[in-house]
């Protein structure tokens, strides 16, 4: 679906795109080494201490699932010859994370979270905004978009944890104490985890644009 820069109606042209785009590219498409949203993969992610929860998180093979079946609420684009930026607002029932965590001298109100194993948390009622912008390399053959920034931001209603560390009761008293201060937790933490997903949201994005033609996707 193209969308013509000129278009009056531009930003609902891009907010139907985007919609049919998602189930497109939801599986990734090898050919064109576009990866896949269901689930969005992130390899490594490190998310920082704060004053409350004084401790490092470290994850490998993460994976985020359902933002593939998201609803895209509105888009609003400015779109020029060399400059490009889009805010995409959208909601999805349920998020799901899944990965490997290891965390250490992990002291979250008077508990010790200390360990390794696998982690899944799913947020419910998911509503977001993502905000990218990018430039235009003309030096090339044809004119890439590449998207330089990318900020998330969310509204959740509900957290739920879970952390397996192959230790039954201990994997239980965990995920008991995080799930009980799970409004803490994402106060802290969120804008470590955003990032997180804003990252993989960017290398997805590039990953489609690097293919096309920008006069060609988005016309005069």
């Amino acid at each position: 679906m193209i969308c013509k820069r000129s278009d009056p109606n531009l930003n609902e042209c891009l907010k139907e795109a985007i919609q049919k785009a998602l189930s497109f590219i939801e599986n990734g498409i090898d050919k064109f080494r576009i990866p896949s949203m269901q689930p969005i993969k992130i390899k490594t992610w490190t998310v920082q201490g704060t004053d409350i929860l004084p401790f490092e998180q470290h994850y490998q093979n993460g994976q985020l699932y359902n933002y593939a079946s998201s609803t895209i609420d509105q888009v609003q684009a400015t779109i020029t010859d060399n400059d490009f930026s889009i805010s995409i607002n959208g909601h999805l029932p349920m998020a799901k994370f899944v990965g490997q965590y290891k965390i250490d001298n992990a002291i979250f109100y008077g508990q010790n979270l200390t360990g390794n194993g696998t982690i899944v948390y799913i947020e419910y009622a998911n509503v977001f905004v993502i905000n990218m912008t990018g430039r235009v390399n003309r030096n090339g053959d044809i004119p890439i978009l590449q998207i330089t920034s990318t900020v998330h931001n969310n509204t959740i209603e509900d957290l739920d944890i879970n952390l397996d560390t192959f230790h039954i009761e201990q994997s239980a008293k965990h995920s008991d104490h995080l799930n009980k201060h799970w409004k803490v937790i994402v106060d802290e933490l969120r804008e470590g985890y955003l990032e997180m997903y804003a990252v993989a949201f960017q290398n997805i994005a590039n990953s489609i644009f690097s293919q096309l033609d920008y006069d060609k996707l988005f016309p005069k």
